[in-house]
C-alpha cells in the first residue's frame, strides 16, 4: 500500500516488509524486527480507519546524503489509513501504525531489502543501511483532506507560475539579444511572444475554433532543425486557440492572414517548458519558426 509514498525520482522502495541490519547501533527493536528512534512524542490522537494521515518523509543513505525529501520535494506525504491494512512485520507501515499525530520515528533499512536486481537508484550503495525520517504532521477527515488538496494544488500553481515568470525573463533576454546582434526589429505581444511578419497576407486573420492551414519550419535559437511541414511536403492542419498546439502558435498565427508569412521567436513558457520534446527540443528551449498561413475556414 505504501510502496508508492517514497516512489519519488530515483526512489522505489520495493517491499512493504522491510528486513533491517542485525547491529541495532542502541535502536529499539521490536519482536518483528523493527529497528527504530521515537525521535519525538507528540500530543495528539493516532489515526482512526479512513482517515487521511499527511506525513514528512525523508530517506538518507549511508553517507547520510539524502536521496529523497518532502522538505525539498515541496510537498508532504498523505495516504488514507486503515489499520487492517498496516501489516506488523518490520515494515515502514508498522512504524506508521506506531505513531500519533505530532510524533516522528527514524528507522534503519538495509537497502538490499528495499533495491533488488538493477533497480538500485543513484546514491544507494547494496550492503548498506538506509535511514528513514518520517514524521506524522497531521491527520485529517475527507473535508479536511479536500481542503489540503485545494491548498496544495494552490500551491503547486503558484510555484509554477512563479519559476515560468522566472524563465519568461530569462528567455525574453535570449530573444531580444538575438534580435539586437541579428539587427532584426520584430515586434512583440503582452505574452511574450516575438514576431516579425516577412510577407503581408490578404483579407481577414482567422478567429479561435477555425481550423487552419499552414507551411513551418522549426529550428532551436542557435539554427538547429526539429521539424518542418516543408520536409514532409505537407501543410500542417488544426484547430486555432483550443490547446492542440503550443501557446505561442495559438497566439502567432492568429495574427496572420491568408498568404501571410512571419517569423515567431517563442519563449520557452509559450513553448514546451521545462519538458524536454525529442533529442533537439532541450527543457526551456526558445522555439524559432518560419510559419506561412495556406488557408482557414
Amino acid at each position: 500500500m505504501l510502496n508508492s509514498i517514497l516512489k519519488k525520482g530515483s526512489v522505489a522502495l520495493l517491499g512493504a516488509a522491510m528486513m533491517f541490519a542485525c547491529n541495532s547501533g542502541g535502536l529499539e527493536t521490536t519482536s518483528t524486527g523493527l529497528r527504530y528512534t521515537m525521535v519525538k512524542k507528540g500530543d495528539g490522537p493516532k489515526p482512526k480507519d479512513g482517515e487521511f494521515v499527511i506525513m514528512n518523509l525523508s530517506l538518507l543513505n549511508h553517507t547520510d546524503s539524502v536521496i529523497f525529501s518532502t522538505a525539498t520535494n515541496g510537498s508532504q506525504e498523505v495516504f488514507q489509513y486503515y489499520d487492517s491494512l498496516m501489516p506488523k512485520n518490520g515494515s515502514i507501515e508498522e512504524a506508521i501504525s506506531m505513531l500519533s499525530k505530532g510524533d516522528s520515528i527514524t528507522l534503519k533499512v538495509a537497502a538490499d531489502s528495499i533495491y533488488r536486481g538493477s533497480m538500485t537508484p543513484p546514491g544507494v550503495t547494496k550492503g548498506t543501511d538506509l535511514t528513514i525520517h518520517i514524521g506524522l504532521a497531521d491527520i485529517l477527515d475527507q473535508a479536511g483532506f479536500e481542503a489540503w488538496q485545494m491548498a496544495e494544488y494552490q500551491k503547486r500553481q503558484e510555484k509554477m507560475l512563479a519559476m515560468a515568470a522566472e524563465q519568461m525573463a530569462i528567455d525574453k533576454a535570449l530573444i531580444t539579444d538575438f534580435l539586437t546582434e541579428k539587427g532584426i526589429e520584430a515586434q512583440s505581444t503582452a505574452n511574450g511572444l516575438y514576431y516579425v511578419i516577412t510577407q503581408e497576407g490578404s483579407g481577414a486573420t482567422p478567429e479561435r475554433g477555425q481550423k487552419v492551414t499552414v507551411h513551418y519550419k522549426g529550428t532551436l535559437l542557435d539554427g538547429t532543425p526539429f521539424d518542418s511541414s516543408y520536409d514532409r511536403g505537407a501543410p500542417f492542419t488544426f484547430t486555432l486557440g483550443v490547446g492542440q498546439v503550443i501557446r505561442g502558435w495559438d497566439e502567432g498565427l492568429a495574427l496572420l492572414n491568408k498568404g501571410a508569412k512571419a517569423t515567431l521567436y517563442i519563449p520557452s513558457p509559450l513553448a514546451y517548458g521545462s519538458s524536454q520534446r525529442g533529442p533537439v527540443i532541450k527543457p526551456n528551449s526558445v522555439l524559432m519558426f518560419e510559419v506561412e498561413m495556406v488557408d482557414f475556414e
